[in-house]
């Protein structure tokens, strides 16, 4: 007995780094896997920090 998978995800080691570069609109058109890209997209999206607001007593 075989047991196969596929995926559509990009594995982690495909997709570039989510860096101020890598995360323009241009860069992100020039890669042609689809998967990859998207992956990519996903991680600029929610790049960033957390800041929490100000604490507040009411």
């Amino acid at each position: 007995m075989v047991l196969l998978g596929c995926s559509n995800e990009a594995g982690s080691e495909n997709v570039p780094e989510a860096t101020a570069e890598n995360c323009k609109e241009e860069n992100i058109k020039k890669i042609a896997d689809k998967a990859t890209r998207e992956a990519l997209g996903s991680r600029c999206f929610r790049r960033g920090t957390f800041e929490p607001s100000a604490a507040k007593s009411w």
